[in-house]
C-alpha cells in the first residue's frame, strides 16, 4: 500500500513530499519511524501524553508549544486521533502542517 506523507513547515523552512509502503494496520508512528529509519531526509521527534505520541518537531522544525502544533490531516480533514492510533489506509494522503494557535 503506498501512502502520499507531506510536511508544511510553513515559514520557518521548505515543504517536502514523501511516498511510503505500508502494511494494513500499521499505525502512523510506526509509519513515520521506517520512513526515518529509510530516509534520511525525514526526521520527527514526539513526546507522549495521556492520549499517546504527538509530533514536536519535524525535519528539525520543533513547534513552539506556546503557540504552534503540527497539525495532522488525512485526505484534507483534520484527523481525530494521533499518530499512536492512526491506521493509514491505501492511497491516503497525510499532511502535517505547522500550525499556530
Amino acid at each position: 500500500m503506498q501512502v502520499s506523507i507531506s510536511v508544511d513547515p510553513g515559514y520557518k523552512s521548505e515543504a517536502k513530499q514523501y511516498t511510503a509502503t505500508i502494511t494494513q494496520g500499521v499505525s502512523m508512528l510506526a509509519l513515520m519511524q521506517q520512513l526515518a529509519a529509510i530516509n534520511n531526509d525525514f526526521t520527527f521527534q514526539t513526546d507522549n501524553s495521556n492520549f499517546g505520541a504527538y509530533v514536536t518537531t519535524i525535519n528539525g522544525v520543533q513547534a513552539d508549544s506556546s503557540s504552534e502544533f503540527w497539525n495532522l490531516k488525512i485526505n484534507g480533514v483534520d484527523s481525530t486521533v494521533g499518530i499512536s492510533d492512526l491506521l493509514p489506509q491505501a492511497t491516503d494522503n497525510i499532511i502535517f502542517t505547522l500550525t499556530s494557535f
